[in-house]
Parts: structure tokens; C-alpha cells; sequence
């Protein structure tokens, strides 16, 4: 290929053809396709083009692949920690017992029409029986100690796996919206579990029994008062007639205290023997007097004076027996109302003993030792009575499985805080240091130019013929020509024409690609001076085939103008300044005695100075040798080198006011750098 071979390359590269190209007429390229086996075309932007992105899915996995994998490793890790902590926690077992209220007491139910209060009284019922009452006598059931036993929210839960006896939490709790309740123990033991639920249920039975005996009282207090209510009316009427009695007795013996007939008495006025007897005594007497007008004996006027004397008897005698007849009448009826009157006050009291005792009966629910004691004093007197008060609609069985731990449940949380966990560590790594994979990184984040990604090549230092018909080779000369076409670009300039390159990870070099770029340079044409600021010289001038000068750095610092000390390549196109022999202490020994560099004449004799340096921010030779506001070329490897080491690479260059030229990522895997 001659020296007039254009830099505008498309296709596969040709692994026979010499990849010296020729310098001496190229122009700035905006865009540089390049096809790669297998992809479509890709575009490379241009020097000064920054930002505005399009990532893909591939870019945004290479440039968070770290993150990604620490993230994934947080979630296995929080994963497997949560399986071995659902391991090692005991299993609980939760067992649920039903019943129904299917009526509330009868003292209740008859006081309640509201339904809002009867489901408040239902649920107070149904939580009433979680009391410390209740726990005593299914501990005591179940012949176990007490505090095995706990009601949650009354008593302090118990601690599972303590101690060699099992213990049970239990709730009961009221289902909304129905008349069913619920009776749930969690314990280690289902049998234990089991058993408990059943014993609060069995003492269940004594609702119903003492249900039952409410319901005894209360009729029997509605009968009482029923009959109560019947006496009543008697009793009015009883007593009107006694008053009215009593009233006409009271003005009988007022009536004789005056020594009026009895006969007389107005109110026997209505008596119609009464009356009988007084008009035949009229009529009798009426004779009488008319035979003793005209008579004075004989047989007819006796006759007349015996009838008449007889009906005044019979009249004295009858209204004798109609007084003892009124005042019998009111005996009689004060009699009957002081009976009536006693039977009420019996039937009151009769009435309050039955309220009275379905009052206490309905404060027992919930003490199970006093609803039995109650319901033995009442067998006792014969009055049994049962209730299907309290059904229950399923007992408890042994569960199939545990209800806690929940494997589903520890493995969200752990993956969940696994998750977080990378998530803070990728965020932290990301926003404070990540590693460089991606141009776009450098020009979205740091706002300069990446002017190349160079792939691996192994060995690093070798010319460009000796990589003629290596694939990788053939892709990393074809990245650095389009890196060498970038740097041309902006060579117009004197100034410019000096190019520093410099490693932004300390103790790391360039990779040799500075001297492959030199050579490229050289063998295409271009007069180029490089001066290579590493102790270890000698690499670069064997991968160049330069015999080097011994000493140089001290005769430049002797005065000797560097253009006397170069050493020189066969054709004498590349020229190399070393600081092979010059030991550690570089930098001390360029401080001590500065260096003084004409470059003005050198600009005469060559068309581009390139000087390799190392890490100028740990190392201060470049500052020697590299003029201010000349351009400079930051070299990152790829993946190794930090965001942080980039940002102060930057820092340190703008404060020796060196133009940030753009920067340069090395050692790129093959894939990533096409």
C-alpha cells in the first residue's frame, strides 16, 4: 500500500496487506464505518462529538456488569442466609376450632330488637371467653401448668420451644358480619395444639347448660308476671266493690245511732220483699184502723190486730237480715281483696327471684368453675334446663403442614434484602467508582472525546509487520489507524503537533500503543519524534528495532539540545528519547536540574512529537517535557481504571493547563472493541 492510501476503511480488513499506511494526504473523517464478520455496520464518532447517546441493551449490561453481578451475588446470599434461617427456626403449627352462636341468652335476646346491639353483644360473648377463668380450667383439663396456657392480648404470649412441655397461644376471635367464632392455638406441638382447642370448646357445653337454666328463670318470671297482670283487674274490681260496701255500712250505723226504722233505710229501698212486706203492712194497718173505727172488740179486729202485728215481726226481721246481709257483703269482699292482694305481692316476688337469678346466671358465662357450681345448686331443686345456645361447627384436627415459618415468605424477604443490599453496594460502586467499559462512559459522564478502544494484543510490543495476517492484530492496527486518523485531524496547529499520552492508573504504561502508533507514523511517511518517559526505554526501543544511546537523560540535563541525543531508526523517519538508566528517582532528578527543550527547532525537523509518560498525577516528568495548553491523550484501561482516576487525571491536567485531547481504552476484549 502506497503512501497515498486513503484512511476511509470499509469491510473486512485484509490480513495479507501492510497495514503501514501511508499520511501524507489524509483528511479528517467524521464517521469511519467498519464491518465486522457477523454485525451490522458500525459508526465511530467523531473527535469532538460528545454525549447524545443511544445505548443498547449490550452497552448498558457491559457498562453495569459489575453491579450486576454484585447485585445477583446479594440476592443468592440473601437467599441462602434466609434458608438457613428458615431452617433453623422451630416449626409452628396453627389449629382452628368453629363454633356458632345460635342464640344469645334469654336474658339478653329479650332485652335486644336493635341489630347493631345484638351483634355487639354477640361479639362481647364471643370474646368473653378468652378470660383468665377459662385458661385455669382447660389448664387444669389438660393437667398442665397454667402458664403453658396464654390468651393473646391478656396474658404474655408463650414462648415455644422453652422448656420440655409445649405451650399454646390462643385467640379467639369473632368472624364479621356472621354468629361464628373461631378458637386458634398456635403451637410446636400439634397434638398439644389440638387438644386445647377441644378443651375450650368442651367448656362451651356449660354455655348451653347454663343458657338453659336462664331460660327456665325467665319463663318462670313471664308466667309470674302474666299472672300478676290478672290479678289486677280482680283486685280493682274487689276493692271498688269493698269500698262501695264499706261506704254503705258507714252510713247504715249512722243511720240507727239517729233511731230511724231500719226499715226505713234508703238504700233497701230497692229490695222488693222488702217493699212487699211494707204494703201489706200498709194495707193491713189501713184495715185495722177502719175496724177500730167502727169496732172496739170482737173476733175480727183481733184477728186484724194478730196480722198485724205478725207483718211488723216479719218487716223488723227482714230488714235485720238485709244490715247483717251488707255487712257480710263487705267482710266477704275485704276478705277476697286482702287474698288477692297477698297472691300478687307473691307473684312479685315470685317474678324479681326469677330475674334475679337469670341476672346471676348470665354473669357467670365465662368463669366455667362458676357456671358449674350454679348449674349444680340448680339440679339440686329439679330445675333442669339445656340450650343449644353454643354450637360447635368444627372441632379441631391436626394440620397438614406448619403455619409458620412461611419458606416463601423468608425467601422474598431475603432475596427482597439481598436485592437492596447489591443494589446499595452496585448504586455506591457506580456513583463513586466504576470501572470504564464503554466510550460513553467517558463522554456522557466526563464531557471529553474517547478517541479509540484497543483490543488486547499479546505480545504487547510488536511492529506492524510482525502482526501481518493476525486477526486480532489486523483489528487492533485498524482501531489504532483510526485513532492515528483522529489525531491528525488537529494537527494544523504547531502546537498541536505535540501529543502527550499519559497513564491514568499509576504504575500502569500505555500498553505499547504509542510506539505502534510512532511506527505507523513513521512507516507511512510522517517524520516522528517520540519521547517515552518510562524507566523501562529499552522495550519500546526493541519493539521499535532502535538502537538506543546510553545516558541520554544525563546529557539533556548537561545541556546537550535533545535533538543531538535521539536515536534514530533505519530510516531515520522515527526517532526515540528514552530515560533507560536514569533509576527511580526520575522525577527528583528532573527537579533538581530543570530541563530546557527547544521546540521550536524540533517542530522544524519533525512533523508530530509524541511523549509516552506514566501517571502524571503520582509522577512529574511530563510536566517537563509537555508545553502548556498542548493536547493530551489520557490512556484507561479497560474495566481496571476508575471513574475516580479518570476524574483525577482530568483535574491534574486542566490544572497544568494541558487541552484534554480525549482519551484512549486499552486491553478491551476483541468483541467489544469492534
Amino acid at each position: 500500500m502506497n503512501k497515498n492510501t486513503s484512511w476511509e476503511i470499509e469491510g473486512e480488513p485484509d490480513p495479507d496487506a501492510s497495514y503501514r499506511v501511508g499520511v501524507t494526504d489524509l483528511k479528517p473523517v467524521r464517521t469511519l464505518p467498519v464491518r465486522d464478520k457477523g454485525h451490522e455496520s458500525l459508526e465511530r464518532r467523531d473527535t469532538h462529538w460528545v454525549g447524545r447517546y443511544q445505548l443498547t441493551i449490550q452497552d448498558m449490561i457491559r457498562i453495569h456488569l459489575s453491579g450486576i453481578l454484585t447485585v445477583s451475588f446479594c440476592i443468592l446470599a440473601g437467599l441462602s442466609l434466609s434458608f438457613l434461617f428458615y431452617r433453623s427456626v422451630p416449626r409452628e403449627y396453627k389449629v382452628i376450632g368453629t363454633f356458632l352462636v345460635n342464640d344469645l341468652p334469654f336474658v339478653q335476646a329479650q332485652r335486644t330488637s336493635d341489630p347493631e346491639m345484638e351483634r355487639t353483644l354477640l361479639q362481647s360473648l364471643i370474646l368473653s371467653i378468652a378470660n383468665a377463668d377459662m385458661r385455669s380450667a382447660v389448664a387444669k383439663q389438660l393437667g398442665v401448668p397454667i402458664n403453658r396456657i396464654a390468651f393473646l392480648g391478656i396474658d404474655p404470649p408463650v414462648k415455644n420451644g422453652e422448656g420440655t412441655l409445649p405451650g399454646a397461644n390462643v385467640e379467639v376471635s369473632a368472624v364479621k358480619n356472621s354468629r361464628l367464632g373461631s378458637i386458634s392455638a398456635d403451637s410446636t406441638s400439634t397434638t398439644f395444639a389440638v387438644n386445647v382447642v377441644n378443651a375450650i370448646l368442651d367448656q362451651l357445653r356449660l354455655y348451653n347448660l347454663v343458657g338453659g337454666q336462664i331460660k327456665v328463670a325467665e319463663s318462670t318470671a313471664a308466667f309470674s308476671k302474666s299472672q300478676a297482670d290478672g290479678l289486677l283487674a280482680q283486685i280493682a274490681e274487689v276493692t271498688a266493690q269493698r269500698i262501695k260496701l264499706e261506704r254503705e255500712n258507714t252510713e247504715l250505723d249512722n243511720y240507727l245511732k239517729h233511731g230511724l226504722p231500719l226499715a226505713s233505710y234508703p238504700a233497701f229501698a230497692q229490695d222488693a220483699t222488702l217493699g212487699n212486706l211494707k204494703t201489706q203492712l200498709f194495707l193491713v194497718e189501713s184495715e185495722y184502723k177502719a175496724l177500730a173505727a167502727t169496732v172496739t172488740r170482737g173476733q175480727r179486729i183481733d184477728a186484724k190486730a194478730s196480722e198485724l202485728k205478725s207483718l211488723r215481726l216479719q218487716l223488723a226481721e227482714y230488714s235485720e237480715k238485709l244490715a247483717s246481709s251488707l255487712r257480710y257483703d263487705y267482710n266477704i269482699r275485704k276478705a277476697q281483696e286482702q287474698d288477692l292482694l297477698a297472691n300478687k305481692l307473691s307473684l312479685a316476688e315470685r317474678y324479681d327471684q326469677s330475674q334475679q337469678d337469670a341476672t346471676r346466671l348470665s354473669q357467670t358465662f365465662g368463669n366455667p368453675a362458676e357456671m358449674e357450681k350454679r348449674t349444680s345448686e340448680i339440679r339440686s331443686k329439679g330445675e333442669v334446663g339445656d340450650a343449644n345456645m353454643i354450637v360447635v361447627v368444627d372441632r379441631a384436627r391436626p394440620p397438614l403442614k406448619p403455619s409458620h415459618p412461611v419458606m416463601l415468605l423468608h425467601l422474598m424477604a431475603g432475596g427482597f434484602l439481598g436485592s437492596v443490599m447489591g443494589l446499595l453496594l452496585a448504586g455506591s460502586r457506580l456513583f463513586f467508582d466504576s470501572g470504564i467499559v464503554l466510550p460513553a462512559q467517558i463522554e456522557t459522564q466526563l464531557s471529553i472525546p474517547c478517541l479509540a478502544i484497543l483490543p488486547r494484543r499479546k505480545p504487547p510490543f510488536l511492529s506492524a509487520s510482525a502482526v501481518q495476517g493476525n486477526g486480532a492484530g489486523s483489528l487492533y492496527w485498524l482501531r489504532l489507524s483510526e485513532l492515528c486518523n483522529r489525531l491528525l485531524s488537529g494537527t494544523q496547529s504547531q502546537q498541536c503537533r505535540i501529543i502527550g499520552f499519559a497513564s491514568v492508573d499509576s504504575g500502569k504504561r500505555s500498553m505499547g500503543y504509542v510506539a505502534d502508533l510512532a511506527g505507523m507514523m513513521a512507516d507511512g511517511g510522517k517524520r516522528t519524534l517520540l519521547i517515552d518517559l518510562h524507566p523501562d526505554g529499552s522495550e519500546t526501543a526493541n519493539a521499535l528495532r532502535i538502537d538506543l544511546r546510553k545516558n541520554s537523560l544525563q546529557m539533556l540535563l548537561s545541556g546537550i539540545p535533545l535533538s543531538e541525543i535521539l536515536s534514530y531508526s533505519s530510516n531515520r523517519n522515527l526517532a526515540l528519547f528514552t530515560m533507560e538508566g536514569s533509576g527511580k528517582n526520575l522525577s527528583g532528578e528532573i527537579h533538581r536540574r530543570p530541563i530546557t527543550i527547544d521546540w521550536e527547532n524540533l517542530l522544524t525537523a519533525w512533523d508530530c512529537i509524541f511523549i509516552d509518560a506514566p501517571c502524571f498525577v503520582a509522577n512529574q516528568s511530563l510536566h517537563q517535557f509537555l508545553p502548556p495548553h498542548a493536547p493530551l491523550v489520557l490512556t484507561a484501561k479497560y474495566e481496571s481504571t476508575r471513574m475516580s482516576a479518570m476524574i483525577r487525571a482530568i483535574s491534574t491536567a486542566r490544572a497544568n493547563r494541558y487541552r484534554i485531547a480525549g482519551a484512549v481504552i486499552t486491553s478491551a476484549p476483541g468483541k467489544h472493541a469492534s
